[in-house]
């Protein structure tokens, strides 16, 4: 059957085929009204196919082409109609045209631009928008003209159309889809709706038919929830601290603001939108607003994003300090918290420092409350940690005690871990017991007591700035027998506490 058919001779072939089809049919209702003969089972199969009145309407409507393929045992493929979905593999590309196997005799053309994420070998679904005997043009979203003329079929497929709202009432926009004119509701126009709903109007966007026919009804927010799903995906699987994103303002309240990244939203908190101290993020952006946005934290389990507006380049550490203020230099702060070892005051926007109580004259009871303004000297800048250390104009006690200086205090309690101490200038000492070198045997307890005099070397600061941390450890032999000095001198006035090997002999003599 591999011989080239004529017209006349697949013109007889397809009557033939209709004729037999037709008494097979015959004969098939006949022996379903008699009672069955044979002593086989019932419901035993019948090798005989019957076929209905649905495959004799398929013959008589096929082509000549398909009736050969139908003799030559070829697959006799469905008719494709236009409005229809359908999936195939892109099989090569040109210049603006992506060519696409749909599976039939006939080619899918698709425009490059439509399909510019994919490759050769890669499946895609669109949608037919014309069709002939050797060509399919295809789409994935429908526009133009002649979309509206596919609006049933764009509704019951879920495929994207493209419209222009044209204007707006109180319920939502009117979109111009060809010459049809759809309804979006305000609430489907956006998935975070800008506040100025105007600004929608003259814009072509994609759309989700929800109902066609009399009353169009659209969806624009259906569709980006399927995009910012896909989006989403994406960005916890790529995401790190310190990226930069442009994002959108979604919601602002007082303590911050959430900006949508295209999928996910991060919160920006008050004190990351600007360099002022204590900002209100409603004072400072506006839902919609465009932000260049940085990662500062990333919670995947929680599915949480901190982010940060602020631009490091107008911090006023880089432009102000050093500059404009400088060691020693006398300053008009406000206070923006009181605290029990001091008062965290505000010289500019974004920049403050701590006027500790030991550099108050008159001390803690001396701090001014929240709000007040006062005249301070700056005494220290430290660059790494980006804190500034402030006095009182009449205090003599200079800056803090640098790194490796010898300080002396009084022991306030000894702990487990370590021992706390008062400094000459009011500041907390922190002595971690890892960094006394204690002779065998011996713990803190019975080295230190409450009320001695104790000189160690600045290790650190705290966290606070009012803590520093201390060190009786020397890495040489001279400095670790200076110290081992200071513990026998300590032991010798230490009125019955030593080491526990002293304390055993004792009690073996007697």
């Amino acid at each position: 059957m591999g011989q080239k058919f004529t017209r006349t001779r697949k013109s007889d072939l397809r009557d033939q085929l209709a004729h037999e089809a037709q008494k097979r049919h015959i004969e098939a209702e006949k022996a379903a009204t008699e009672a069955p003969t044979s002593s086989e089972p019932r419901g035993a199969a019948d090798p005989t196919p019957r076929m209905d009145q649905d495959d004799l309407a398929a013959i008589a409507s096929m082509s000549m082409d398909d009736l050969a393929a139908l003799m030559e045992g070829g697959a006799v493929t469905k008719p494709i109609a236009i409005g229809e979905r359908v999936e195939g593999r892109i099989t090569r590309m040109a210049h603006d045209t992506a060519f696409v196997d749909v599976g039939g005799k006939a080619e899918g053309q698709i425009a490059l631009a439509e399909v510019a994420d994919f490759n050769p070998g890669d499946t895609v679904e669109a949608f037919v928008i014309a069709a002939d005997d050797d060509l399919l043009l295809l789409s994935r979203k429908l526009g133009g003209a002649g979309a509206d003329a596919f609006l049933d079929q764009a509704a019951e497929s879920g495929i994207p159309v493209e419209g222009k709202v044209v204007g707006r009432n109180p319920g939502g926009f009117d979109v111009r889809i060809g010459s049809v004119r759809a309804f979006c509701p305000v609430s489907h126009i956006d998935a975070n709706a800008s506040a100025d709903l105007d600004s929608y109007i003259g814009q072509e966007l994609m759309f989700q038919v929800l109902e066609s026919g009399d009353d169009v009804v659209l969806s624009r927010r259906n569709l980006m929830k399927e995009e910012r799903a896909a989006a989403a995906e994406e960005i916890w699987a790529t995401i790190s601290e310190g990226d930069t994103f442009t994002g959108t303002v979604s919601n602002v309240h007082s303590w911050g603001a959430f900006v949508d990244l295209g999928g996910v939203d991060g919160l920006v908190p008050a004190r990351e939108l600007s360099w002022e101290t204590r900002a209100d993020a409603t004072q400072l952006v506006t839902r919609g607003q465009t932000l260049e946005v940085q990662v500062l934290a990333v919670d995947r389990e929680a599915k949480k994003l901190t982010l940060s507006a602020k631009d490091p380049s107008n911090s006023p550490w880089s432009t102000r300090v050093g500059t404009e203020f400088v060691e020693n230099g006398l300053y008009t702060a406000t206070v923006v918290d009181v605290t029990d070892f001091g008062a965290f005051m505000s010289l500019a926007p974004g920049l403050q420092g701590l006027l500790h109580f030991s550099r108050m004259p008159g001390g803690r009871s001396a701090l001014p409350p929240a709000g007040t303004s006062l005249e301070v000297r700056l005494v220290e800048i430290d660059e790494s940690r980006r804190r500034l250390g402030l006095a009182h104009p009449e205090h003599k006690g200079g800056s803090a005690p640098v790194e490796s200086e010898m300080v002396t205090g009084t022991v306030k309690d000894v702990l487990m871990n370590g021992v706390v101490l008062e400094l000459e200038d009011g500041k907390t000492g922190w002595l971690p017991a890892r960094e006394v070198d204690l002779p065998a045997g011996t713990v803190l307890s019975q080295r230190f007591r409450r009320g001695r005099t104790v000189t160690a070397r600045v290790a650190g600061h705290g966290r606070d700035g009012a803590r520093i941390e201390l060190s009786m450890k020397s890495n040489t032999d001279e400095g670790r027998a200076a110290w081992n000095k200071v513990a026998r001198d300590q032991k010798a006035d230490d009125s019955g506490f030593g080491t526990m090997g002293a304390l055993l002999a004792g009690w073996n003599k007697k």
